[in-house]
């Protein structure tokens, strides 16, 4: 398995929490690990958990702009319809870790190279060419990425760094598998898995999965409820961006445009993430410019869930007019 180590590293976020790079897991784990929380030094009150947790969300305002200066005191959380009270809200200095995960297929790299000209255009090259226009950044002010692709293989290709150029210089490396068989059964949700793992395991307060991918496969789909039950448990958000037609491009819908978009719908809605469906690659700039908005302008409640469960259904609001907020539904303690 190709990939560079990081230097190892501790510092501390807002709270006392602290951080060190992550390690390199093995395929043969399970699909979930166990999630590795910092108590932060605030006092608990009688009857909360001993364990505090984070949910990430954003908002949007009435004109549809993120918004940027949201304040603690805004900010109304409820757990089962009654209201707990928020401890922590951090915004962009939150304490963050990520994976952004590629599909280097024949699906996504058709030929050798890029011709725009002759019309030759990769997915996965355009999908390069936007993350280094800045991208990182947005994630990276808060902590460290891995950056990994996914064909036959799951493959680390830069390990967890805050290093913007460590992880350009990663993407610029690539080599595009576009040799062989065009495979429907790439199985992205056994990749989702092992970038869940990895994710797990980090002491983070902020926990992002960013895919870009083409169309579900079989295998994936007929599992779903079980990738459904590792996000619901996982205190990670997923994004993923799917290259999959919106329309049937024949006399009939085939099974990866049908499915497509229900698949990463479900999966997101799990967590406070978003699913993007890509039929024409002109709308990759405007969606890169969303998806950006997004990571940058998340906060993140840390709060004493009470006692009782094992799920709570959670609802966010803030004292913004006409405001829009984007937060997972079910918290589940474990």
């Amino acid at each position: 398995m190709a990939g560079n180590s990081t230097r190892h590293s501790v510092s501390c976020g807002p709270l006392g929490t602290s951080r060190s790079a992550g390690r390199r897991l093995g395929l043969g784990m399970a699909l979930v690990g166990l999630s590795v929380i910092v108590t932060p030094a605030l006092p608990a009150a009688e009857g909360d958990s001993p364990v505090p947790r984070f949910v990430t969300f954003t908002v949007k305002d009435r004109h549809g702009v993120y918004v940027r200066d949201l304040r603690r005191e805004e900010v109304t959380l409820e757990l089962d319809g009654k209201p707990v009270e928020v401890r922590y809200l951090g915004g962009r200095e939150v304490e963050t870790s990520a994976v952004v995960l590629l599909e280097n297929s024949p699906r996504t790299a058709r030929q050798p190279v890029s011709i725009p000209q002759w019309g030759q255009v990769n997915p996965i090259d355009r999908v390069r060419y936007l993350l280094l226009d800045d991208f990182f950044p947005s994630i990276t002010a808060g902590g460290e990425v891995l950056l990994a692709q996914f064909f036959k293989e799951f493959e680390i290709l830069r390990e967890f760094t805050d290093d913007d150029s460590s992880l350009v210089a990663a993407l610029q490396d690539m080599q595009l598998n576009f040799a062989g068989v065009v495979f429907n059964n790439i199985q992205i949700g056994r990749a989702l898995g092992r970038a869940v793992n990895l994710l797990e395991r980090r002491p983070s307060r902020r926990k992002l999965l960013v895919a870009f991918t083409a169309a579900v496969d079989r295998d994936s789909y007929q599992n779903l409820e079980e990738y459904r039950e590792m996000f619901r448990r996982s205190d990670i958000d997923l994004y993923t961006v799917a290259f999959a037609p919106r329309f049937a491009t024949g006399h009939a819908y085939t099974f990866e445009e049908k499915m497509t978009g229900h698949y990463y719908r479900a999966l997101t809605g799990e967590t406070g993430g978003k699913a993007y469906l890509v039929g024409e690659y002109a709308y990759l700039d405007e969606l890169f410019t969303d998806l950006k908005g997004r990571l940058s302008n998340a906060y993140t409640a840390g709060f004493y869930p009470p006692e009782g469960g094992p799920e709570f259904e959670v609802k966010i609001r803030v004292a913004r007019d006409k405001s829009t907020v984007t937060h997972r539904k079910l918290l589940v303690v474990r």
